[in-house]
């Protein structure tokens, strides 16, 4: 499997584990260090603020989506509009939908949860007061996020991802490469019969330096910082 820009595939990842081990390898152990590099990644997910990725998503008849097999952590959802995104407004007072008619959901009429919320604005894009025409809440539980408002058949979702793809591409961002190669050596070291307390310490010592790493890889540089700072600044008359 080729690399994609920034992105290296988990295969690649437990051959550079074999790779480190030399003549000890056992390519036997190809599937259980992948297991360790999936537990590893979403380890890793935790703290890894870049690994953002945006999804379009279909809406079903219910008005919601489906959260995508990687989600971790929600970002932003909304609809493109003219060429940027619309984000909608979060509602936690929106009601769940939880009545069932033949095995299927349905929206429930009398508890108003076929009602749109700003309806009576005069303006889609130009709600006056900030206020918004679109909503959603995030129902973990059912593993969807219900949309309220929202005229089109899909929605943007931008969200944090842990980089695991169950088709078998799963992939993760080459900043983060080492420190799940560090992971999968800790917990082969951890439950290797034959490995040392020296060895464990070692291997749980490079797990946490390429941890370390990992962070400080993602805070701004000097001139992002400088950038931000700048971003406020007003000129005007000195008084």
């Amino acid at each position: 499997m080729a690399e994609i820009g920034n992105l290296v595939p988990l295969k690649q990842v437990v051959a550079n584990v074999l790779w480190d081990l030399g003549i000890e390898a056992d390519s036997g152990n190809t599937l259980r260090y992948t297991q360790w590099g999936i537990r590893g990644m979403r380890k890793v997910s935790t703290f890894f603020g870049a690994w953002v990725k945006t999804a379009k998503l279909e809406m079903t008849a219910m008005d919601t989506v489906t959260l995508p097999e990687d989600y971790v952590a929600f970002i932003r959802i909304g609809v493109p509009y003219k060429g940027r995104l619309w984000v909608s407004t979060r509602d936690s007072n929106l009601l769940i939908p939880t009545d069932v008619e033949c095995g299927e959901e349905v929206i429930n009429e009398e508890d108003g949860e076929d009602l749109v919320l700003g309806a009576v604005t005069t303006s889609h894009f130009m709600n006056p007061g900030g206020q918004n025409k679109e909503y959603y809440r995030i129902d973990l539980e059912g593993n969807r996020i219900i949309m309220n408002g929202v005229s089109r058949t899909t929605v943007i979702l931008e969200y944090k991802s842990n980089g695991i793809n169950f088709n078998g591409k799963t992939r993760i961002p080459r900043i983060a490469e080492e420190s799940v190669i560090a992971w999968i050596h800790r917990e082969r070291t951890r439950f290797d019969r034959t490995s040392t307390a020296k060895d464990a310490a070692m291997a749980d010592q490079r797990w946490v330096e390429e941890v370390r790493y990992l962070k400080r890889a993602q805070e701004p540089g000097l001139d992002a910082l400088y950038d931000a700072v700048m971003a406020g600044w007003k000129y005007g008359p000195k008084r």
